[in-house]
């Protein structure tokens, strides 16, 4: 099992001091899309940024991957 920490970034960051105990990249993975679809859900503010990510670090702060969202308007 392993620490993963999910930071949500729009120019600022709003870090996740927490983490969350996974078995797994793949669930680490899945837990990313899981944050990333909650803040779209509604009319959330994440609607209105033209772009942010769900930064994924490990327990050493290592940068493991990021979900990338970028919102373009026809």
């Amino acid at each position: 099992m392993a620490k993963f920490f999910f930071h949500v970034a729009n120019g600022d960051e709003l870090r996740d001091e927490a983490g969350i105990d996974l078995n797994s990249l793949k669930e680490a993975r899945e837990e990313a899309l899981l944050t990333a679809s909650e803040l779209l859900g509604g009319d959330g503010p994440f609607w209105s940024l033209a772009t942010w990510s769900v930064r994924v670090t490990d327990e050493a702060g290592k940068d493991v991957f990021s979900v990338k969202v970028a919102m373009e308007r026809p």
